[in-house]
C-alpha cells in the first residue's frame, strides 16, 4: 500500500494511492523499530539542488512525502529518533540533504556499504552494488529503474510510485545481508561502517574552501618551473650529442647549428629509449593490465638515480607536470557556486577499509581527489577556512609504524617506541639492524650525520618488508644489486624476530581461511575472490603432476609452455599477490579504522554539545583530521579533537602510545 503525504492536488491520485496528513504519516510511522528510507532530488549536490520526495515504509506499505509542498523537518524528530533504525541504500547521499536541513539521523543501516563489507578484495564490476542489482541477487525481483532519468526533472503519479518501490524491498534485503554478516562475523564491523558513513557524509558536507588566487599563483609557478626544466633537459640532451634525439632541420631566420632536442618530455614513449639507452631499467607489470610494460615514473628513475644526471632533472619535471596536472585547474572547476567550496565523493570502504576521495563509488559522482594533496607549503596555504574560522589539522605520528608494532608485538619495536627517557631515532634505530655489520659500534645519534645514506636506505627497506617487499623489492627501491637487497632484509628479519613471527602467522591464516583478517577486533575481511580456483589448482599439485611437469619441460613441449607452465606461474603469481595483500591490509586497515573512529568520536562529541554544522570536518586523510571552527573555540576544539584522536588510537594499539599532534591556522598547516 502507498501513501503521500503532498499540498499538491497535481500528485492526488486515489486509484494509485492514498492521501494522508502529516500527523497520519507520523502516527504509523512512529510504530516501526525500524523505516526503510530513501530521497529523490532535482540533482546531485545538497548545497545546488533541491530535496523533492522523501520517502519511509517497510515491505507492507510505503509513505512519500512531497517535499516541495510540506516542510520535511515535520519529520526531524522521526528521523532524530534514536531507538529507530533508518535503512538506506547509499545513506550517504541521502544523509547529506537531511544535514541540508538540520536534520541529524541517529541510527543507519546502509544496504550499498554491507554489500560492498560482504565483498571486500572481490575486484570491481564482479558484484554489482547497485539497488537493483542488489535487490535481484537476494530477493530475485526486478525493480524498474527507467523512471529514474526523469524524476529529477519532473515529479508526477509515475515518480510516487517509482519512489515507493525503492524503499519496499530495503528491509528484506538487509535482513538477508544480517545472515550473511553473520555466518561472516561481520557483525561488529557491519556496526562500525553503518556509524561511520554518517561522519562522511558530513565531511563531504562541510567540504573545504580553495583560496583560488594563490592556487592560480601555484599554477603559474608550476608552468615556470616546468619550462625552465624543458630547457635543461633539452640542453642536457644537446650536450649528450646523440643524432637520435637532436633534430638539425633549421629555418631561414634559425641562428642555431647545433640542432634542437627532438624529445617531447611529456610522452613517456619518446623519453623511454633515451633512459634504456643510459642504463635505466624501466620494465614494470602493469597494475591494471597485469602486463609487462616500461615506465619512466618518478619512483623508477628516482631509484636509478645514480645512472645519469639526468635523472634528477626529468624527476623534478614530472614533479611539476604532475602537480599541474593533478592540483591545477580541476580543483578550481570543483567548487561548487553555492557553497564556494570543494566537496570531494569520498569511497568508504576500499579493500584495505580505507577511506579513498575522488573516487567513483556509486558510478554517479566523480570529484577530485583532496586526501592526496602534497604536503608541501605552498600547496596547503591554498586550503583556508571559512570566514570568522581557523583550521585545525591534527594528525598522528608515525600511525601506521605503531599499528605493525601492535599487530606484530615485535619486542625490540615495543621497547624502542615505549623509551620516553632517552631521545630517540627511529630511522637510525632501524638502520642499525639493516646494517649491523657497519653500524654496530656507531650510536644511535650518530648514524644520521656519520651515515646519512644507510639511514636513508633503511627507512625505505623497512617500509618495503612492512607491505610484503623482499630483497629484490629493496634493490629496486633502492638501486642496489639484489644480493645487497636480501642481505638487508635477511639483517632486518634476524634483528626482529617477532616480525618474521607474525608474517609467519598472517599468512598462515590466510592460507588456511581462504581471507585476509584486517583486524581481530572488527573482524574486517579481505576476501580472496577466486580462492576456490587457486586452491583447486594446489590440489593438483601432487608427485604425479610434478614429474610430469619436470618430464614435460625438458621436452620443451607444447603441453609445458601451453598448460602446465601457465598453471603453475598463474598459482605462484597469485599466491604471491595474496601474501604482499596479507602483510599490507591488516597495517592500512587498522591504521584507517583508528581514523574513522577517532572522526566518529569528535562528531559524537559535536553533536552532544550541539556543535554541529559550527565545527566542521573539512578533511579526513589518512591519519589526520582537518578541522575548521570559529576562532573564539578553537583551542578546545583542536584540544578536543587530540583526544579523540588519542582515544581511539587506545581502543586499537594498547603495547605502546599513538599521539597526535594539533595545528591551528589562518591555513592548512601541516
Amino acid at each position: 500500500m502507498i501513501r503521500i503525504v503532498t499540498e499538491n492536488p497535481n500528485l492526488i491520485n486515489e486509484e494509485l494511492y492514498q492521501k494522508i496528513s502529516v500527523s497520519e504519516a507520523l502516527h504509523i510511522l512512529n510504530q516501526e523499530p525500524c523505516i526503510a528510507t530513501d530521497t529523490e532530488t532535482t540533482g546531485l549536490s545538497p548545497h545546488s539542488n533541491v530535496l523533492t520526495l522523501v520517502q519511509f515504509g517497510t515491505e507492507n506499505y510505503q509513505i512519500v512525502v512531497d517535499t516541495l509542498t510540506v516542510n520535511i523537518r515535520c519529520f526531524k524528530n522521526l528521523l532524530e529518533d534514536k531507538n529507530k533504525l533508518f535503512v538506506f541504500h547509499n545513506a550517504k547521499f541521502d544523509l547529506q540533504f537531511f544535514y541540508k536541513h538540520g536534520i541529524i539521523v541517529k541510527k543507519v543501516y546502509d544496504t550499498y556499504l554491507m554489500e560492498c563489507l560482504l565483498h571486500l578484495g572481490y575486484p570491481k564490476g564482479i558484484y554489482k552494488h547497485s539497488l537493483e542489482a542488489t535487490i535481484q541477487r537476494y530477493l530475485q525481483v526486478s525493480v524498474d529503474k527507467s523512471e529514474r532519468k526523469y524524476i529529477m526533472s519532473r515529479i508526477n503519479s509515475k515518480s510516487i510510485i517509482y519512489a515507493a518501490n525503492d524503499v519496499k524491498h530495503l528491509i528484506p534485503v538487509m535482513n538477508v545481508q544480517l545472515q550473511l554478516l553473520q555466518q561472516k562475523d561481520l557483525l561488529l564491523a557491519a556496526r562500525f561502517e553503518n556509524s561511520f558513513v554518517r561522519v562522511l557524509a558530513y565531511v563531504e558536507f562541510c567540504g573545504i574552501r580553495l583560496d583560488v588566487n594563490k592556487w592560480k599563483e601555484k599554477m603559474d609557478s608550476d608552468r615556470m618551473n616546468i619550462e625552465r626544466l624543458i630547457h635543461e633537459l633539452n640542453k642536457w640532451v644537446i650536450e649528450y650529442n646523440n643524432p637520435k634525439y637532436i633534430n638539425y632541420q633549421t629555418d631561414l631566420f634559425s641562428q642555431n647549428d647545433t640542432g634542437r632536442c627532438s624529445i617531447l618530455w611529456s610522452s613517456p614513449a619518446q623519453v623511454v629509449p633515451l633512459f634504456e639507452e643510459l642504463g635505466f631499467d624501466l620494465n614494470i607489470i602493469d597494475k591494471k593490465t597485469k602486463r609487462p610494460t616500461k615506465s619512466v615514473g618518478i619512483e623508477i628513475i628516482k631509484s636509478q638515480a645514480h645512472k645519469s644526471p639526468i635523472a634528477k632533472l626529468y624527476v623534478e619535471y614530472k614533479k611539476y607536470s604532475k602537480s599541474l596536472t593533478a592540483f591545477g585547474q580541476n580543483y578550481i572547476d570543483e567548487i561548487n557556486p553555492d557553497s564556494g567550496k570543494i566537496h570531494s565523493n569520498f569511497t568508504q570502504l576500499m579493500n584495505t577499509t580505507r577511506l579513498s576521495s575522488g573516487g567513483d563509488d556509486n558510478e554517479d559522482i566523480e570529484s577530485v581527489n583532496i586526501q592526496n594533496i602534497p604536503a608541501d607549503d605552498v600547496t596547503r596555504a591554498c586550503f583556508i577556512p571559512e570566514d570568522g574560522d581557523l583550521l585545525i589539522d591534527v594528525d598522528y605520528t608515525a600511525q601506521e609504524d605503531l599499528v605493525f608494532t601492535e599487530l606484530s608485538r615485535e619486542e625490540k619495536l615495543i621497547e624502542f617506541y615505549n623509551d620516553t627517557e632517552n631521545k630517540r631515532d627511529g630511522h637510525s634505530f632501524v638502520a642499525k639492524m639493516c646494517y649491523p655489520d657497519i653500524l654496530k659500534d656507531v650510536p644511535e645519534l650518530e648514524v644520521a650525520d656519520k651515515y646519512p645514506k644507510l639511514r636513508k636506505n633503511a627507512k625505505k627497506a623497512k617500509f618495503a618488508i612492512h607491505y610484503g617487499g623482499n630483497g629484490d623489492t629493496i634493490a629496486k627501491n633502492l638501486g642496489i644489486s639484489k644480493e645487497e637487497g636480501y642481505a638487508i632484509e635477511k639483517s632486518y628479519l634476524e634483528s626482529f624476530p617477532g616480525i618474521k613471527a607474525y608474517f609467519d602467522t598472517v599468512t598462515n591464516l590466510m592460507m588456511k581461511n581462504g581471507y585476509i583478517l584486517i583486524n581481530p577486533i572488527l573482524k574486517h575481511k579481505r576476501f580472496i575472490y577466486n580462492w576456490e580456483e587457486i586452491n583447486g589448482i594446489k590440489k593438483e599439485f601432487t608427485q604425479e603432476f610434478w614429474t610430469e611437469y619436470r618430464k614435460e619441460k625438458e621436452l620443451d613441449s607444447i603441453k609445458f609452455n601451453e598448460e602446465l607452465k601457465p598453471k603453475v606461474r598463474k598459482y605462484f603469481v597469485e599466491i604471491g599477490k595474496f601474501k604482499r595483500d596479507a602483510l599490507n591490509s591488516p597495517v592500512q586497515g587498522t591504521a584507517a579504522m583508528i581514523t574513522k573512529l577517532a572522526a566518529m568520536y569528535l562528531f559524537d562529541a559535536l553533536e552532544k554539545n550541539d556543535l554541529l554544522f559550527i565545527v566542521k570536518i573539512h578533511n579526513l586523510v589518512h591519519d589526520e583530521l582537518l578541522v575548521g571552527c570559529p576562532k573564539y573555540i578553537a583551542d578546545s576544539t583542536a584540544l578536543l579533537t587530540q583526544k579523540c584522536m588519542e582515544k581511539a588510537g587506545r581502543f586499537f594499539i594498547k603495547v605502546v602510545t599513538l599521539k597526535a599532534k594539533p595545528l591551528i591556522g589562518d591555513h592548512w598547516v601541516h
